[in-house]
């Protein structure tokens, strides 16, 4: 199968030594691109607004950037030229049968998606995270490496997890909101907020 990866920074590079053995990587789209660069393997990079130079046809996108707003973004310009969207699961992740994973995710090494657990659209799951039970993820929401959300909780759309943030049950974190590296989070978060600290506090500016 033929793929573009969707982001030229850390994440891309990271995750395209996981597929490159899988996929036929033909190209990489990024914001900040020029003409001469190339990514990993002479691979070429485009700025994204020449998309139409692929044939959308034949090839589908990885979103391979973290920030979520940034994958929403990205994702909204391929759909306007009707690109297709690759999920990849990687070998060593765990989807239990009664969970459900959305479209265009990525699930990285020893990831673990527990029974009755709903991913949305677009998620980025990195290396050992683990979403509990019968979580519900919104779409666009990124994991960075051993990230674990505790059965029943509910995360709403385009929310970004640091490294090694857990959520405890039952707790529900607002649209666009952010956890910090080493947070744990043990009440609901507001759309918006950004947390910090064990136990999770709003972050303070200024």
């Amino acid at each position: 199968m033929d793929v573009i990866l969707a982001g030229a920074g850390a994440l891309g590079r990271v995750i395209y030594d996981f597929i490159s053995d899988q996929y036929n990587i033909v190209g990489c789209i990024d914001d900040a691109s020029k003409e001469t660069e190339v990514f990993e393997n002479n691979v070429p990079i485009e700025n994204i607004k020449n998309i139409k130079n692929y044939d959308l046809s034949k090839v589908k996108f990885l979103i391979t950037v973290l920030e979520p707003k940034s994958r929403e973004s990205i994702v909204n310009r391929i759909q306007e030229q009707k690109g297709d969207f690759l999920t990849h699961i990687e070998r060593t992740s765990f989807v239990s049968p009664s969970a459900a994973v959305g479209r265009g995710c990525t699930l990285l090494a020893y990831s673990f998606i527990m029974n009755n657990a709903h991913i949305g659209n677009f998620v980025h799951i990195h290396f050992n995270s683990t979403v509990g039970h019968d979580v519900i993820v919104g779409d666009y929401c990124s994991f960075a490496p051993q990230c674990v959300i505790g059965g029943y909780a509910v995360i709403g759309k385009c929310v970004a997890f640091g490294m090694g943030a857990k959520v405890l049950p039952n707790v529900r974190i607002g649209d666009y909101a952010s956890v910090g590296a080493g947070a744990v989070v043990t009440k609901d978060v507001p759309p918006g907020v950004t947390v910090v600290g064990n136990p999770a506090r709003p972050l303070k500016r200024g």
